[in-house]
């Protein structure tokens, strides 16, 4: 059975054996759930394709609130201090 896209690429010991990562057994993991759900391999296809996009677009969407919320205005200009005010009322002429 064969999946459309690179959905595991194990790397190699010198000895030629797979070395899968945590990601890609997760990955397999989730691909049996949806092969048990009746999905077929261009489904899942779609479906990983689909989960990946979605949680690219949260990391977005997050990292836009973020720089939204860190970032200053450039048009506010700082608030004068009571301690300027005071110098103003205190001067003599």
């Amino acid at each position: 059975m064969t999946f459309p896209g690179p959905w595991l690429e194990p790397e190699r010991t010198e000895g030629g054996t797979r070395r899968y990562r945590a990601d890609d057994l997760d990955r397999l993991r989730r691909i049996g759930d949806l092969l048990e759900a009746g999905l077929n391999p261009a489904g899942i296809g779609r479906v990983l394709n689909l989960e990946a996009q979605n949680m690219q677009l949260r990391a977005d969407k997050e990292e836009q609130q973020w720089l939204k919320t860190a970032s200053i205005p450039a048009n506010k200009s700082p608030k004068p201090t009571s301690s300027s005010n005071k110098h103003d009322s205190t001067r003599t002429r």
